[in-house]
């Protein structure tokens, strides 16, 4: 197994200082506390943000810096095959926890009015607790493994097995997060959304989580050298599918549903509207065109296959609606999903145009393409499904380089990220020996039934605040 370049790695830095710009924005829009309360907020927020820089630091000396030259990366592997597998598969089944979680957190918002900040321990947090505490466990026990079965340096050792590392990487921001969080509430006070600095962090955390699961799942196949349809998927292919899919799911929860909940909640979140009116009216198609490009540009650069985006699309449709609906949600939140359709099918088109006349992929024709058709198809949906912003001819013309900027940026990021995962080193497999070792999907399917009965006794039975 060759390992990871030095130029792969380079995009993993520039991802994680990208992230923190449009993170850093995405805080501003969650809304800033009264002038009596402005001093901890920026403190908080330097406390945070501080943090940061030094983890960050860290999964650059462990990651990106290369090695000096008399040294190579340890060629002790810290995990044999069936235990990295099971590993990845694991942490597939966890986001997948964490993702009912977090949208059976939003539906008792909706519906029960309670604020953030007083929901800590109610039983939606409990499975996104779950979801959270566990990986961190993981990758403590893999930070352990790496010491203990990699030989050489502490960066030679980390530097054996980058997607085992950034599953470590991502365990530890989520480490640095997982106090972050009450800490605003105490700094920031009564949180009104969902789009708080340490949420959004989070995403960061599980992206990086993400790009080490996918890595481990795609080394084990034979890369794809030639685009294909997205007829006769993988199994394997469809798994992944599936995750980034979990993935446009995730990313919409603090992107898109505080404008989904003005509509479904004016009177039990009587100040939210207030907060959301106060946002800038381009925040709503930027976001709009990040979260929907991120994963699914993502998923194109991974699998080669032309449609994936719509597809995928159509994975998460189904993944939310159905919880949606299961949940009590009030809504299918179809509306969000339609909002986004014509971007992912422009993301489709535009990558199809570019391979097919033997071009390389381009962000900015793909930007291009996706405003042209945002301002037509996407714009217009506003007034259809939100009460915020309304049209105007004073917002539009700040709409439509919003999109173009929101669908540079994720694309940008995505291509890259999904660049490092698609030529992620590849392990020798004989012919007739299964992609995923048959006692690990054994066991993992098993545990993935146990947990599905358990959670939805689980949230059958819960009570929700004031009900």
């Amino acid at each position: 197994m060759q390992q990871t370049s030095n130029s792969s790695s380079n995009v993993i830095l520039k991802f994680l200082l990208a992230s923190l710009l449009v993170y850093a924005l995405m805080g501003v829009f969650s809304g800033v506390p009264a002038s009596a309360d402005f001093t901890a907020f920026i403190a908080g927020l330097i406390i945070l943000f501080v943090g940061l820089v030094v983890l960050l630091s860290f999964g650059w000396y462990a990651v990106v810096k290369p090695l000096p030259v008399p040294l190579a990366p340890s060629k002790n592997l810290p995990l044999p095959r069936e235990l990295r597998q099971g590993v990845a598969l694991a942490l597939t089944l966890l986001n997948t926890v964490g993702i009912i979680g977090g949208l059976w957190d939003v539906t008792w918002h909706v519906r029960s009015g309670l604020p953030f900040g007083e929901d800590f321990f109610w039983e939606p947090h409990q499975f996104i607790y779950v979801a959270l505490i566990v990986p961190i466990l993981i990758g403590g026990f893999l930070w352990v493994r790496v010491l203990r079965n990699s030989s050489g340096t502490l960066r030679q050792r980390l530097q054996a097995d980058i997607p085992v590392t950034l599953i470590i990487f991502g365990s530890m921001l989520s480490l640095f997060t997982l106090p972050a969080d009450p800490l605003w509430h105490v700094l920031y006070g009564e949180d009104l959304t969902g789009m708080s600095v340490p949420h959004l962090v989070f995403s960061v955390s599980s992206t990086i989580t993400a790009v080490g699961v996918l890595s481990i799942l795609l080394s084990y196949t034979p890369a794809r050298q030639t685009w294909a349809s997205i007829l006769n998927l993988s199994r394997l292919e469809l798994l992944i599918v599936f995750s980034l899919a979990l993935m446009f799911v995730s990313l919409l929860i603090p992107m898109l549903g505080d404008w989904e909940a003005v509509v479904l909640a004016p009177d039990t979140l009587p100040r939210l509207p207030a907060l959301v009116e106060a946002r800038p009216d381009w925040a709503l198609p930027f976001l709009a065109a990040f979260a929907a490009l991120f994963p699914t540009t993502m998923a194109l650069h991974i699998t080669k296959r032309f449609g994936m985006a719509t597809f995928l699309w159509l994975i998460a449709s189904v993944v939310r609606s159905g919880s949606f609906l299961f949940l009590g949600y009030g809504d299918t939140g179809l509306s969000t999903m339609l909002l986004t359709l014509p971007l992912v099918i422009a993301l489709d088109v535009a990558v199809w145009y570019r391979v097919s006349r033997g071009q390389a992929l381009s962000p900015i024709f793909t930007a291009l393409v996706v405003t042209v058709v945002g301002t037509v198809a996407v714009l217009p949906q506003i007034p259809l499904w939100f009460t915020i912003p309304i049209l105007s001819a004073s917002n539009v013309p700040l709409m439509i380089p919003a999109l173009f900027v929101g669908a540079f940026v994720s694309t940008w990021m995505a291509g890259r990220l999904g660049d490092v995962v698609a030529t992620t080193p590849r392990f020798a497999q004989l012919a007739e020996q299964p992609i995923i070792v048959r006692s690990v999907a054994r066991l993992v399917s098993v545990a993935a039934v146990v947990i599905a009965v358990i959670a939805a006794f689980f949230i059958v039975t819960s009570t929700m605040p004031g009900a």
